[in-house]
């Protein structure tokens, strides 16, 4: 994956995948009792998920929902509630990894429930939402759709 992205919806799913191979990580050295190594890769994936789902909330989903208008079962809304549980369930495994007392086990736990919750939400941005995405933003000129590019790509 070198490659440079063919567009931001492509930028977007390379970072998911980026978030699915750091879950894997994650997992692994959870599965294995490892709270300590665990723990600052967590902190990395929780930052740059909430970076992700920020820039997904407040870039994207207005944008789109200012060209388009969104009814509350839209896909867009959906990703919106979706982020919601993600955040929380992001939340239940840093809890989890609390430094006084890391539960490697719980964490693990947690972080498979929070991973399977991801790929769900990945497969239905990028299948449902991005191609709806791409439509209305074809119709956009240029100079628009370069400048929401630079913008998605610095939050990111």
């Amino acid at each position: 994956m070198d490659e440079t992205p063919t567009d931001m919806f492509d930028l977007l799913a390379r970072a998911h995948d980026r978030l699915d191979r750091e879950f894997a990580r994650i997992l692994l050295l959870l599965n294995q009792g490892d709270a300590a190594g665990a723990m600052p890769c967590v902190r990395d994936l929780a930052a740059s998920l909430r970076r992700h789902i920020a820039a997904e909330n407040e870039i994207l989903a207005p944008y789109f929902a200012a060209a388009r208008a969104q009814s509350p079962s839209a896909p867009a809304a959906s990703m919106l509630r979706e982020h919601a549980d993600i955040l929380a369930q992001l939340a239940m495994v840093e809890d989890a990894l609390d430094e006084l007392a890391p539960d490697a086990g719980e964490a693990a736990i947690y972080a498979g429930l929070l991973s399977a919750t991801l790929a769900k939400h990945e497969y239905r941005e990028e299948n449902d939402l991005f191609p709806q995405w791409r439509a209305v933003l074809a119709t956009k000129p240029e100079a628009e759709r370069t400048e929401l590019a630079a913008r998605l790509t610095a939050a990111l």
